[in-house]
C-alpha cells in the first residue's frame, strides 16, 4: 500500500497478525514540529483509503502514538 502524501514519511506500521487492518502512515507536516497520522485500509478494488486521520503538535506525541501502537500489536519502521 502506498499513499500519494508529499510530506516526509516518519513512521510506517503494521499489524503483525492481522493485515486486513491496513497500515498506519505518520508524516512531517508543512507546518514546523507537527505531524499526522493516516490509517490506511486496501479497498476491493485494490486501492488504498484513507479511514482516518490525527494531527499532532509534536514529534513527542506522534513518537507516544506510535509507541502505542507498537505496544497493541502493530510492527513499526522508523524513518527519522
Amino acid at each position: 500500500m502506498t499513499a500519494a502524501h508529499s510530506n516526509p514519511k516518519i513512521a510506517h506500521l503494521r499489524h503483525q497478525s492481522a493485515t486486513y487492518r491496513g497500515e498506519w502512515n505518520v508524516h512531517a507536516t508543512t507546518v514546523r514540529d507537527s505531524f499526522t497520522a493516516f490509517h490506511e485500509v486496501m479497498q476491493p478494488d485494490g486501492i488504498p483509503k484513507v479511514v482516518e486521520r490525527i494531527c499532532f503538535p509534536s514529534l513527542h506525541e506522534a513518537q507516544s502514538f506510535t509507541w502505542y501502537l507498537i505496544s497493541h500489536g502493530w510492527r513499526c519502521t522508523w524513518r527519522l
